[in-house]
């Protein structure tokens, strides 16, 4: 970038010495034959340096070398004053005026350039300087607002620390009074708070239950447990659960299920657990019961001498099959997880399989309990075995639940088959035995009228009769034996 020189003087001859030497080692010059017009141009484009006559008509040197310092935009020029006298006063003025340099006239062109290039370098210094002293400026302003941004951020940090040991003691005098037993442990995993309702439970002291004085109160076959879910789960900062007994200030031992949660503190930073307890000998004394029930009703079940499913009416999925139940159809247990599962592999044979699925479905899309009775379905087995089945299906809506009952009747089928064939043939012998008997008789009825006949006939001929009269009731009619035969 070129460097640029105003040189200000009245006399023509002055201003081409100083544009001949100037020019002539590159830098660029503009000329001001006056005070006026050396204003107005550094005005309007400040030049890097001003050569300034100090004797001018109209204003003088000093008086511009003034007015330039005066101004916000040209005070930073550096300024050599020009002057053919060697007044010491002069100088002394010229300097006072804010001028930079002094050279006298006539001067050696040497002595011009070494003291303008000194004038340009102390100008870059200062403007390199100034943008230093500048810029630590701002980085004074910086800092001195960063600390004053660190000592409001400290007070608000102790504001907020205060204000979080206050909501700490507020939110622990709450959980004091909290219906759980709770516990809170440190960083070293050592237990250093328990709310009012523990110690109550406990009937023991703060300072009794703190550290590892609570395990105390744990039941000896569960404190190896106990403590391996505890250490195993601080280690790894993770959420635990576990149940465990605990003897409560009466002696009795109540089953706890003891909720572990990591805590924060107000930096981020792990803190310890906090653990939430509750007695929950009740409940479990309820599902061991219904355990209990439930192992009563799967024992009935799997012993019945017919077979149980219950599904799920959205979806068909299993709930429960009993073994009788896949026996009768014949499929291998635990096969039938779905109700699709049954319908492909009890009916192998796909047009009878979506008869029977219609059928059902239909069927049971009713809701007419009637039409969920199905009786003497004839079943051939995937092994090939041949049965009759009969088949209920209870729908229980409220709960989403199908359940589906199924009855071998193949033997009690072939029983009345075998009944009603034995009752035909029991029949056609009745039919073959009154035709038997009503021939028999027929003969018999003969036979007395035509003893009666030769009776008649042997009286008529004055013999005795031959015959002895038939009874009254021809049933009871006998005939005599035959003469010369043995009685």
């Amino acid at each position: 970038m070129t460097t640029t020189i105003l040189a200000v003087d009245d006399s023509p001859e002055s201003l081409r010495v100083f544009v001949g030497v100037l020019t002539a080692e590159g830098y660029e010059v503009r000329q001001a034959s006056s005070g006026e017009l050396a204003l107005a141009s550094a005005a309007s484009a400040p030049p890097d340096l001003i050569l300034l006559d100090v004797r001018m008509r109209g204003i003088s040197g000093f008086d511009v070398c003034r007015r330039l310092k005066a101004a916000e935009e040209t005070r930073h020029i550096p300024v050599i004053l020009v002057s053919a006298s060697a007044d010491v006063s002069e100088r002394v003025e010229g300097m006072e005026a804010g001028a930079a340099d002094y050279i006298a006239k006539p001067f050696l062109r040497t002595e011009l350039l070494a003291r303008v290039r000194t004038q340009l370098a102390l100008a870059q210094t200062g403007a390199r300087l100034t943008r230093v002293e500048g810029e630590l400026r701002r980085s004074l302003d910086r800092a001195e607002r960063a600390r004053l941004a660190m000592l409001s951020a400290m007070e608000d940090q102790k504001r907020a620390a205060a204000q979080v040991m206050a909501a700490r003691d507020f939110h622990l005098q709450l959980l004091s009074r909290a219906p759980a037993l709770i516990w809170r442990a440190g960083l070293d995993g050592k237990c250093d708070w328990f709310n009012a309702t523990w110690l109550a439970f406990t009937g023991r002291t703060l300072a009794q239950e703190l550290g590892d004085g609570w395990a105390e109160g744990v039941h000896a076959d569960d404190m190896a447990r106990c403590l391996e879910t505890y250490l195993t789960a601080f280690a790894a900062r993770q959420r635990f659960e576990m149940e465990y007994r605990l003897r409560r200030h009466d002696g009795e031992y109540r089953w706890i299920l003891d909720i572990g949660i990591p805590f924060e503190t107000i930096t981020g930073e792990f803190g310890g657990y906090i653990g939430y307890c509750f007695d929950v000998t009740d409940r479990r004394t309820a599902a061991e019961t219904v355990l209990r029930q439930k192992q009563l009703i799967e024992t009935v079940l799997e012993n019945a001498p017919i077979g149980f499913a219950v599904n799920r009416i959205d979806s068909g999925v299993g709930a429960y099959i009993s073994a009788r139940f896949e026996d009768i159809y014949g499929v291998p247990r635990g096969s039938l997880q779905t109700a699709d599962d049954f319908f492909n592999m009890v009916y192998t044979d796909p047009e009878q399989r979506e008869h029977l699925r219609a059928r059902i479905m239909a069927d049971m899309a009713t809701g007419d309990a009637a039409r969920m009775r199905w009786e003497d379905i004839p079943l051939t087995t995937a092994s090939g075995e041949r049965k009759v089945v009969s088949a209920i299906n209870i729908p229980v809506l409220e709960q989403n639940l199908m359940v589906s009952t199924v009855q071998d009747v193949t033997a009690s089928h072939a029983a009345a088959r075998a009944l009603q064939q034995q009752a035909e043939e029991l029949r056609d012998s009745n039919a073959d035995l009154a035709r038997f008997n009503r021939a028999a008789v027929d003969r018999e009825l003969r036979m007395i009228a035509l003893k009666g006949e030769v009776n008649e006939l042997l009286r008529r001929m004055g013999e005795a009769p031959r015959y002895r009269e038939p009874a009254s009731d021809p049933a009871d009619a006998t005939i005599p034996d035959a003469p010369g035969r043995p009685a």
